[in-house]
């Protein structure tokens, strides 16, 4: 079976004509204060005061929401003030997702954005300085990490990518989606206008899988080629390619144009050499 994962179906859209609560989210809080201390709704948009000095996290949770499919969050918000005692943790708005396995978050201060990114070593992040203070729409387009591979997932901000970073390993919350504070005693006033996440659960659609040569003789390596196209079961752009020997390991492929950036992809891998006779199923 070679493997596929595309980028957007299980759906999740808040309309802030009513609060999170009333659409099947939880309110979540470490600290004394209630829904209504932090949270409201006016207008179609959601308002959120954490400035309160307390330590602890005010958030709220939608459980069962995401699977292990590649997804796309899109978000359109803005942070209007924090209170940051750590410059590293600008956690005071947040939205998060967690397979069970990994953990993929934007984190938002008035000037600064954090993304996890274990590349960096365990429970490092990437944070760089940006104007939050604007609305912004801000998307994240991710991939969980699937036969041995990392996830990963991109950041796009009003539509210019932004950053690529590793999701974090992080067996908490098994399938949950959390928005609000998520940060202990940070804190922020944040107003959000729109929330989706949308997973692509249809895989893409293999042809052409060739092996050249074949058959070849031993001690000889071949070419393994294919197309993965997700164009008509969802629509998203192909983000990595995967291919076993008999049913074993996956070992990664690569995107012939040297770029998995599309819905239809045309990938390749150089086999290592068989050093025995016999019959291998390549898939």
């Amino acid at each position: 079976m070679l493997l596929a994962t595309p980028i957007p179906a299980a759906n999740v859209t808040l309309n802030f004509n009513s609060l999170p609560s009333a659409q099947g989210w939880f309110y979540e809080a470490t600290n004394e204060k209630a829904e209504l201390d932090i949270f409201s709704v006016n207008g179609g948009t959601l308002f959120q005061n954490s400035l309160f000095g307390l330590s602890g996290y005010n958030v709220y949770r939608r459980n069962n929401a995401v699977t292990l499919a590649p997804f796309t969050l899109s978000l359109r918000a803005h942070v209007l003030e924090d209170f940051t005692g750590d410059l590293n943790d600008p956690a005071g708005f947040a939205c998060a997702i967690f397979t069970g396995a990994e953990m993929f978050a934007l984190e938002l201060s008035t000037n600064r954005i954090r993304l996890e990114d274990t590349t960096l070593g365990p429970d490092q992040a990437v944070i760089f300085d940006f104007d939050n203070t604007q609305f912004h729409d801000y998307r994240l387009e991710g991939t969980p990490g699937l036969a041995g591979m990392k996830g990963t997932y991109r950041l796009f901000i009003d539509g210019t990518l932004m950053k690529t970073v590793t999701a974090r390993p992080l067996d908490s919350f098994p399938g949950a989606l959390f928005l609000g504070d998520l940060t202990g005693g940070q804190g922020a006033r944040a107003e959000v206008s729109s929330f989706s996440y949308v997973s692509d659960d249809a895989g893409p659609i293999l042809s052409n899988l060739m092996a050249n040569p074949n058959p070849l003789a031993i001690n000889t390596s071949t070419i393994l080629t294919a197309n993965v196209d997700d164009s008509t079961t969802g629509g998203s752009n192909i983000a990595s390619a995967a291919y076993n020997i008999d049913g074993g390991t996956f070992f990664p492929m690569n995107a012939t144009d040297d770029a998995f950036d599309e819905p239809s992809e045309d990938v390749n891998a150089n086999v290592p050499t068989f050093s025995a006779t016999g019959v291998y199923n390549l898939c």
